[in-house]
């Protein structure tokens, strides 16, 4: 294995100048929250009851900038012992006393005969920031290694603990110039020059994922356009699956050996426990007398159907005629379809309550009613059946039913 040559390594790595620096912390900003009280830039700007207890921490007489350090020291004590237990409760306890120090830190400024040490805010910072990494709170983590690289952007330490809590955040990119930050300044630092090799796997993966996804996603979109080519070439108009109130099903128009297939689901809406037939995959030109006889043959019709009303030469079907408008180009379809993918239809709007209903003769063909000019179709095509009734009748009475006409080829 060739030896590392780090002058050549630092070369390599991109330039940081004061706007590039500048503009890598600003870029960390976009989701985190605001900063907490702690990191006033004042005491009028710090909580009350910080104030008070700082005042009480001063009763011996030591100036804020003391106490910072006596807090940082206790702090470190605990982080210590963390470390060497590998008990987290003790990380917990060390940032405790890092943000009482941070606090004092802004207490000095405010005295007239103090002023806050650089050196211990920053040092402040970066240990908390390293507590919150063990502690797996990497949001704070990026909050304190942020404020570290602003008072020393040299500080290679800050750099490795802003990179690591990327890592853990999934933000492989703004790990990789974390870690070529700190490598800027520090180019034989093994644990930066790890952690940056980490950076650019995560960042391989995520982009060969984001490839993958967008792929797929490009077959999905064209699938979904050439469906809509042979619904138009058919007269067929497509458009949103209706709200998934009750029984839905998540089946569509496709393409197979490049022939259209339609889910086709007949419903029994006047028998409560009878459960919906899906067929999965039927050719626009099926009859449906042909699928009646299939499903009520008159020697054995349905369980469900204890009186034996339900057969085939008797029964009538409909079809729902929604007032929603369809798609006119296979794009938008195709677009509608990715996103009723992502969020599961939970946005599809309501339809219409007075929608009107088409009485499909049982001479018909599934492509006569995908193709009435006043129907569209959105998931499969559902063919209510109902039986001669009095219910029948009196929900034909207080129903629009437009009759179909066909005309002979």
């Amino acid at each position: 294995m060739a030896e590392f040559d780090a002058d050549a390594f630092a070369d390599s790595l991109p330039g940081w100048d004061p706007e590039a620096r500048a503009a890598f912390l600003a870029s960390l900003d976009d989701d985190e929250a605001p900063e907490l009280p702690l990191l006033a830039e004042s005491v009028d700007e710090m909580d009350p009851a910080m104030v008070e207890a700082l005042m009480q921490l001063r009763d011996g007489g030591e100036p804020p900038s003391e106490l910072a350090v006596d807090a940082k020291n206790r702090g470190n004590a605990h982080f210590k012992r963390a470390a060497s237990t590998k008990n987290k409760l003790f990380y917990r306890e060390a940032a405790k006393e890092y943000s009482d120090g941070l606090a004092l830190c802004v207490a000095a400024r405010s005295e007239e005969n103090d002023e806050e040490d650089p050196q211990t805010r920053l040092t402040l910072h970066a240990n908390r920031a390293a507590c919150s990494l063990a502690l797996k709170n990497y949001g704070e983590c990026v909050k304190d290694c942020k404020a570290a690289l602003a008072i020393d952007e040299t500080n290679a330490k800050a750099a490795y603990r802003l990179a690591r809590a990327l890592i853990g955040l999934k933000k492989h990119k703004q790990a990789r110039d974390a870690a070529q930050w700190g490598l800027a300044s520090a180019p034989d630092d093994k644990a930066l020059t790890k952690t940056l090799a980490e950076a650019q796997r995560g960042l391989a993966q995520a982009d060969a994922y984001a490839a993958k996804v967008a792929a797929k996603n490009a077959s999905e979109a064209a699938t979904h356009r050439a469906v809509f080519d042979a619904c138009d070439a058919l007269s067929v108009r497509l458009g949103p699956a209706p709200p998934a109130t009750g029984r839905a099903y998540d089946a569509w128009p496709f393409l197979e050996g490049g022939e259209l297939r339609v889910p086709v689901v007949f419903a029994y809406p006047e028998v409560d426990d009878a459960p919906p037939d899906l067929l999965e995959a039927c050719a626009p030109s099926d009859l449906i007398a042909d699928w009646l006889l299939t499903l009520f043959p008159d020697d054995n019709g349905p369980a469900w159907d204890t009186a034996g009303a339900y057969r085939a030469p008797v029964v009538t079907c409909y079809a729902r005629l929604r007032q929603v408008t369809g798609f006119y180009r296979g794009d938008a379809y195709a677009e509608y379809r990715a996103r009723r993918e992502k969020d599961g239809g939970r946005f599809d709007g309501e339809d219409a309550r007075d929608d009107a209903y088409l009485e499909v003769p049982a001479a018909a063909a599934f492509l006569d009613v995908l193709s009435h000019p006043h129907f569209v179709l959105g998931g499969p095509l559902v063919v209510e059946v109902r039986a001669p009734s009095a219910d029948h009748d009196g929900w034909r009475a207080r129903t629009k039913v437009r009759e179909m006409s066909l005309v002979a080829a």
